[in-house]
């Protein structure tokens, strides 16, 4: 992410693009149990936050939470107009509504257009998919579970890589198939 110049902490992102990746240095500070990481990367926050020697390049303020993250109003506008879709808020006129209607309720679906969409179908993953769940001390959990045992937020599971978040949490990622006797028993 850094080398692509995409990387989530402008901060670092910065630090990276101004003096490259040399001055950039990545080890192990201390291993923690999961049950206390946040507390301990909140204490390392606030030992770093007041330090002369170091800089902070968290871009949260408490471990753990985006208390403390202030969005610009342009990602704010950004986000809110993603939200509305392309014609949500647009007030359509009674008449528009009306052929609408009559249009639908008219509409006859051929055997030509049900092999058109079946054929656009064709190959995407079916909704009955298998589930994902997590393997973490002999216990499967879902992912929400796990989120909340961890202490983190639900989109990092989903958002960082299997091998990155499977190391760090120490737990084992399955996908579960609905009728299995494991699903129907654990969840």
């Amino acid at each position: 992410m850094l080398k692509n110049n995409i990387h989530t902490n402008p901060i670092l992102q910065n630090i990276y693009n101004k003096h490259g990746r040399t001055s950039i240095e990545i080890s192990i500070v201390e291993e923690v149990p999961i049950e206390n990481l946040i507390e301990s990367e909140q204490r390392y926050i606030d030992q770093y936050k007041t330090s002369t020697d170091l800089r902070l390049i968290n871009i949260l303020l408490v471990a753990g939470s985006s208390l403390g993250y202030k969005q610009s109003q342009e990602t704010c506008d950004k986000k809110r107009k993603s939200m509305l879709g392309k014609n949500k808020g647009v007030k359509r006129s009674e008449e528009y509504c009306l052929q609408q209607s009559i249009r639908q309720k008219n509409r006859v679906i051929t055997q030509e257009w049900k092999d058109k969409i079946s054929n656009t179908l064709k190959g995407r993953a079916s909704p009955n998919k298998p589930k994902k769940f997590i393997i973490y001390n002999n216990i499967t959990y879902s992912y929400k579970e796990f989120a909340e045992i961890v202490n983190c937020n639900l989109s990092n599971l989903y958002l960082t890589t299997q091998k990155y978040t499977e190391k760090k949490y120490g737990y084992k990622f399955v996908e579960i198939k609905q009728d299995s006797e494991v699903f129907q028993g654990t969840y």
